[in-house]
C-alpha cells in the first residue's frame, strides 16, 4: 500500500475510534439515581468539607466533589441544577414532642396571644363558630399578660359554666380548666398530689393545676383523639416538619407502646417517612416495657425511655436548690423522686436503654446527674442524656465531662425565657442558666432541639437564638448573655450531625457522606454567610428523605 493510502487508513481508523469513544462515554460512567451540580453543599462532615456537586444512589449519597468531578464520573438521567442553591444535611429536632403536636392539630393554638383578653376571643370565637362538647386548648403563657398572675377558673366559668374547658399553658407543665372539670375530675380542697401542685387560694382549687396535678384531668380522657383520626393527623404533622426542613425528630411526646405500635404501622404502609427516634415515657408504660423483652423491630425505634425530673420555670415547677426570687416561699418540685429515678435508671442500664431526663432546675440537675454517675463508666458510649439543662449549678458541670453525659438544649428557651428568668432566678444564678458554650465544652458535642410545640417548629429559630442569643424581633440588641451564644458551625452541628449522635444515628444520617441515607435540604439563601437577622427570613425551597422530594 502506497504511503499516502496507508497514512490516510490510519487517520480514518483513529478518527473512528475517538467518534466512537466520544459517542459512547456514558457507557464509562457510573450510572447514579439522581445528580445534583451547581451548588453550595455543606456536607457537615469531620472536617465540615464545602463541595458543589453529589451523586444519589439506592437512596444513599453515592459521592460527593466539584461540579465537573460529579459529570465526569457518573451519568443520570435525572440532573438538577442547584443554580448556585444552598444545600445542608436535613435538619433533626433533637427534642420534641411530635405525637403531642399532632394530637394538638385538633385543638385549639392559643401560643399567639399576648393578653388573657386575646386568650377568651380566641375561645369565644371558636365556640361560636364550632360548638364542642369539650374545649382543648393550648399555648397560653401568663408571663406575656400586663398582670402576670396565674388565672382562674372563675374566668372560664363566666363562659363556660357546663362545657369542659382544659388549656395547657405553653410549656406543657400546667393546666387551666374551669369548675366543670374541677368537678368531674374530683378535685376538692382536700386533694393532695405529690410532685406537683393543685394551685389554691384561700384554700380553694383556683383552677391551675401544675405538673403531677394535671393526671387527675388526663385520666378523664376529656376530648381525646379517637385512633381513627391519628394516621391523618401524623401525616400532617410530618408534612408541618418537611416545610421546615426538618428529616427527623426525637419524639419526648407521651409516648406508650401502642403508639410504637401505631408507628410501626405508618412506616410499613409507607405513610411515616421522617426519621422518629420515639422514646418510651417512665410515667405510662416504658418501665413495662422494657422489662418485657417484647421489643418492636423497626430501625427508626430506639432503646430509651424518659423520665420528667421536674416541671417548668415559667410555671414555678422547676426543682431549685434555692427559693425562687419572686416567690420566696417556692423551691418548686420534683416530679419524680430521686429513688424513683434512680431505681428506672438502675432498670435501663442493665436492659441497656438509653436514659433520658427532663431536668431544669439546678437541683434536679444535681440529683440526676449524681445519679447518672452512680451508674456509668468514665468514657462510656450510654449516651445518657439530660433534656433541656437549664440551671445548672458551676460545682456540678464536671459531671458531664466525667460520666460523658449529653446536654441537650433548646436554644429558643434561653430567649423566649430571658423576659423572666432573671425575675425567677436572680442576677447570681441566672449567671449559669442557658450556658449552652459551657455545656459544649463539656463533651465537645451538643444536640439541639426546639421542644415544639412549645416553641415554633422551625429550627431556623434555633439556629438563629444559638448564634444571636436574641428574640425573634432582635432583642435584646446585644444579645442574651451573648457569651454562651454557639457559633454558626457548631449550631449547624447541633441541628444535624450531632443530633443524629444524640440518638445513634450518626453512621445513618446527619451528614452529607458516601453511604449515609441522603436526606438534604434546599435553601434559598447561606446561613452560614448572611447577615444573621436575615436567617429568620430563610426559606426551605425542598426537603428530600432517601433521595425523595417530600416538600
Amino acid at each position: 500500500m502506497p504511503l499516502f493510502y496507508r497514512n490516510t487508513f490510519f487517520r480514518l481508523v483513529l478518527f473512528a475510534c475517538v467518534l466512537f469513544t466520544s459517542c459512547d462515554t456514558n457507557n464509562f460512567k457510573e450510572k447514579a439515581d439522581h445528580i445534583y451540580y451547581n451548588g453550595t453543599v455543606y456536607t457537615v462532615d469531620n472536617e465540615f468539607n464545602i463541595a458543589e456537586a453529589f451523586a444519589v444512589k439506592d437512596e444513599e449519597i453515592l459521592a460527593i466533589g466539584t461540579t465537573e468531578n460529579i459529570l465526569k464520573k457518573y451519568s443520570s438521567d435525572s440532573k438538577i441544577d442547584l443554580k448556585q442553591k444552598y444545600i445542608y444535611p436535613g435538619f433533626i429536632d433533637a427534642h420534641s414532642h411530635f405525637f403531642w403536636f399532632a394530637e394538638g392539630l385538633n385543638n385549639l393554638d392559643l401560643s399567639n396571644t399576648n393578653s388573657l383578653e386575646e386568650v377568651l376571643e380566641v375561645l369565644n370565637t371558636a365556640n361560636k363558630n364550632t360548638p364542642k362538647d369539650v374545649i382543648i386548648g393550648y399555648g397560653w403563657d401568663n408571663t406575656k399578660w400586663t398582670n402576670k398572675n396565674l388565672p382562674t377558673k372563675s374566668i372560664l366559668d363566666k363562659y363556660f359554666k357546663n362545657t369542659p374547658v382544659i388549656l395547657s399553658r405553653i410549656d406543657g407543665h400546667a393546666m387551666w380548666v374551669n369548675s366543670k372539670v374541677l368537678e368531674l375530675a374530683q378535685i376538692t380542697d382536700s386533694t393532695k398530689v405529690q410532685g406537683g401542685e393543685i394551685v389554691k387560694m384561700n384554700g380553694n382549687p383556683t383552677g391551675v393545676l401544675v405538673d403531677n396535678a394535671m393526671d387527675f384531668v388526663n385520666k378523664l380522657e376529656l376530648g381525646k383523639v379517637h385512633p381513627n383520626q391519628l394516621p391523618l393527623l401524623l401525616s400532617q404533622a410530618q408534612d408541618s416538619c418537611f416545610k421546615v426542613g426538618l428529616t427527623g425528630v426525637s419524639d419526648f411526646g407521651y409516648i406508650k407502646r401502642p403508639t410504637l405500635i401505631l408507628y410501626d404501622s405508618l412506616y410499613r404502609k409507607g405513610v411515616l417517612k421522617i426519621h422518629n427516634y420515639a422514646m418510651l415515657d417512665a410515667s405510662l408504660d416504658g418501665i413495662d416495657y422494657m422489662l418485657s423483652e417484647n421489643y418492636i423491630e423497626n430501625e427508626e425505634f430506639p432503646r430509651a425511655i424518659k423520665l420528667r425530673g421536674d416541671g417548668a420555670l415559667g410555671s414555678h415547677g422547676a426543682c431549685l436548690l434555692s427559693p425562687y426570687k419572686d416567690k420566696k416561699e417556692t423551691y418548686g418540685q420534683m416530679v419524680l423522686s430521686s429513688d424513683k429515678i434512680r431505681e428506672i435508671s438502675k432498670i435501663a442500664f442493665d436492659k441497656e436503654f438509653q436514659v433520658c431526663v427532663h431536668a431544669i432546675g439546678d437541683s434536679t440537675n444535681r440529683e440526676v446527674l449524681k445519679i447518672f454517675s452512680e451508674l456509668l463508666e468514665h468514657n462510656n458510649d450510654r449516651r445518657w442524656r439530660i433534656e433541656h439543662a437549664q440551671v445548672v449549678n458551676p460545682k456540678d458541670i464536671f459531671f458531664f465531662k466525667n460520666y460523658s453525659i449529653i446536654p441537650s438544649v433548646q436554644p429558643m428557651h434561653a430567649t423566649s425565657d430571658m423576659d423572666f428568668a432573671i425575675e425567677r432566678l436572680g442576677d447570681v444564678r441566672i449567671q449559669h442558666s442557658y450556658t449552652f458554650q459551657t455545656l459544649l465544652n463539656q463533651n465537645n458535642w451538643l444536640p439541639l432541639g426546639t421542644d415544639f410545640p412549645v416553641e415554633p417548629i422551625n429550627p431556623l429559630y434555633t439556629f438563629y437564638a444559638a448564634v444571636a442569643r436574641k428574640d425573634r424581633s432582635g432583642l435584646p440588641e446585644k444579645g442574651f448573655q451573648l457569651k454562651e451564644a454557639l457559633t454558626r458551625e457548631q449550631a449547624l452541628r447541633g441541628m444535624t450531625s450531632w443530633a443524629a449522635k444524640a440518638q445513634f444515628m450518626e453512621d445513618r444520617i446527619g451528614s452529607i457522606e458516601e453511604g449515609k441515607e441522603a436526606d438534604f435540604i434546599i435553601l434559598d439563601k447561606d446561613i452560614m454567610k448572611i447577615e444573621i437577622d436575615e436567617v429568620l427570613k430563610v426559606e426551605v425551597i425542598n426537603t428530600y428523605i432517601k433521595g425523595n422530594k417530600v416538600y
